[in-house]
């Protein structure tokens, strides 16, 4: 977030810029539990939120942090049968092997720590992915996806990609489901032998990828990251994925993790972030552990450190803000922050959007894509970083995809914003898959069939990295529209009554930081909901792309996050748009 040189203690007028203070560039707080540690011959004061609160800032300066998110549910098979369900991911870890900085100015910051997710319970349903945890609106980290369940007939239910680490696939599948924030935050889960009802993919965890199942054995949970070099103290690992289910043999568990079962409900979680171990039969998955958020603060002196720091990259401008002078950097495209003298940089960054939703070989409308999470605050720099803008999610017969994430930085100190939540796709003699969690989540698409499917995607962090998508009311026998994907400040729209589809969520205002009048730029709109014969939904402000009337959906616009409009009902295979990709701001005061 932006600061004044007041607050930053510029000592001169002239070109002197440190930060001074009672423990140099570190700023002062308190909140969680609170210890000392010594980390590298340097003291720190450590403070450990294992549950939601706040944390209260009294002296300006740097906090380094680390975040991890919930760990996600394992799968559940059906019943009668002997399939093995594939164990819960890893949540996502930010801040850990390449150290993070934020800075803070004096004021409350409220802390979510990422509930678990829970483990199937219901014949042939995935996992439910852990939430996000997240230092205010400043920085956040997703949660792990849940475990694939599985049928004799199919994959059951596919809520898709959750979150740092993947959870195992299922009944045969051989395809690891991708991550939100890829290389970033965690590891795919593991996958089937492709030969066999038997075995079950492990989760990935922070540490390694998950275990692909073989035969009748599931496959190992992924390695969970250890802390202790972060934190102090002894080893202690956190994020690993759950073991797979076997028939015979359970996947084993990773370090920190828990293993896969051949029978009875699933172990649990239990070190911060792990995945729930799966098991076979028409058993209950294991739950996810909740996630963990860790801010520390030197308390010994440290070198003068500079304020705000210079770089160069992407497309400069000069811009003004509150009187202030900035230089803003602009990546539309993937390239290199190189940074020419260390210091603090305030960043905006907005993932790619999601597909709108396909009709592929059933009658179904297609919801809108959600819109690309969002992530904005102020970090502390010293060496190039890598630029990665996220490209929007794509549309095709069967497959409906989430934006993937844009980021500073390409290792697990990465600052990040999330893809936007795909809606989803028709399936014969079913319905329609479930739209997906992402920054905002997708709409509901509106399918014909025996199961149905009424309730939008979920966001990551609701109202941090966006909003849900909309829903269908009560289904295609009354309703024929899809919903509206989530936006970057609301929900999309609820397809409730007729053939109209649900408008996307709006998106958000960013004018404030590019030294615009208000309502100038707008960013990560949600896509509008398809429609069966009247109006598609209009896309959110904000880039978002409208539904189609009995044809494709609209592409979200390019570099604003929107997500992609859903597809009308009609013949054959009818996509949604295309999610718009993502964009990077970086600016520093001159």
């Amino acid at each position: 977030m932006p600061v004044s040189r007041r607050e930053l203690g510029y000592v001169s007028g002239g070109n002197t810029q440190t930060i001074v203070g009672q423990v140099g560039a570190y700023g002062v707080g308190s909140g969680g539990t609170s210890s000392s540690i010594t980390v590298g011959g340097s003291n720190y004061n450590l403070y450990t939120f294992t549950s939601d609160g706040n944390f209260v800032v009294t002296s300006a300066g740097l906090f380094d942090v680390l975040l991890v998110g919930g760990g996600g549910g394992a799968g559940r098979t059906q019943a009668a049968t002997i399939l093995a369900g594939g164990g819960g991911g890893g949540g996502g870890v930010l801040g850990l092997t390449t150290t993070t900085s934020v800075y803070l100015e004096p004021g409350t910051y409220s802390i979510d720590v990422g509930a678990g997710g829970t483990g199937a319970t219901v014949d042939a349903n995935m996992g439910g992915a852990g939430l996000g945890s997240s230092i205010g609106s400043i920085i956040s980290v997703a949660g792990g996806s849940g475990g694939q369940g599985s049928t004799t007939a199919g994959n059951g239910e596919s809520t898709g990609m959750g979150g740092g680490s993947t959870g195992g696939a299922a009944r045969q599948s051989t395809t690891a489901y991708l991550r939100i924030a890829t290389s970033i935050q965690g590891n795919a889960g593991g996958v089937t032998d492709g030969a066999s009802f038997n075995n079950a993919g492990g989760g990935g965890g922070a540490g390694g990828a998950g275990g692909n199942g073989s035969g009748t054995t599931g496959g190992a949970g992924g390695n969970g990251a250890d802390i202790s070099g972060w934190a102090g103290g002894s080893t202690y690992y956190v994020a690993a994925g759950g073991g797979g289910g076997g028939t015979v043999t359970g996947g084993s568990a990773g370090n920190g993790g828990v293993a896969g079962k051949t029978t009875g409900t699933g172990n649990n979680g239990s070190n911060y972030g792990s995945g729930g171990g799966a098991t076979t039969g028409a058993n209950s998955g294991g739950n996810g552990a909740a996630g963990v958020v860790y801010i520390r603060s030197k308390t010994s002196a440290v070198a003068n450190l500079s304020g705000y720091g210079s770089a160069s990259g992407g497309s400069s401008s000069s811009i003004t803000v509150g009187g202030q002078a900035y230089t803003l950097l602009t990546f539309t495209s993937d390239g290199t922050l190189t940074v020419s003298s260390s210091g603090l940089f305030d960043y905006y960054i907005v993932g790619g959007g999601g597909a709108g939703g396909t009709r592929t070989n059933v009658d179904a409308i297609g919801g809108g894509g959600g819109a690309g999470g969002i992530a904005t605050g102020t970090i502390y720099l010293t060496a190039n970083q890598s630029i990665d803008i996220g490209a929007g999610g794509t549309s095709a017969s069967g497959v409906c995809t989430n934006g993937e994430a844009s980021s500073i930085g390409n290792s697990a100190g990465a600052v990040s914003a999330a893809g936007g939540g795909a809606s989803g796709h028709s399936i014969s003699g079913v319905g329609s898959s479930k739209p997906f969690i992402g920054g905002s989540g997708g709409g509901c698409t509106n399918g014909g069939g025996p199961t149905i499917i009424n309730t939008g995607g979920a966001a990551i962090l609701s109202g941090v990295t966006g909003f849900a998508g909309g829903g269908t009311g009560s289904g295609y026998s009354t309703v024929n529209g899809g919903g509206g994907g989530g936006g970057g400040s609301a929900v999309g729209a609820t397809a409730t009554t007729g053939n109209a589809g649900g408008a996307g969520g709006a998106g958000v205002d960013i004018s404030a930081f590019l030294g615009q009048s208000a309502g100038t730029t707008y960013k990560a709109g949600g896509g509008g909901g398809g429609s069966n014969g009247t109006t598609g939904g209009a896309g959110g402000t904000g880039g978002g792309g409208a539904g189609g009337n009995n044809t494709t959906g609209t592409a979200g616009t390019a570099n604003s996050g929107g997500g992609g409009g859903g597809g009308g009902n009609g013949a054959g295979t009818i996509t949604g748009g295309a999610g718009g990709s993502g964009i990077v701001y970086v600016r520093f005061k001159v």
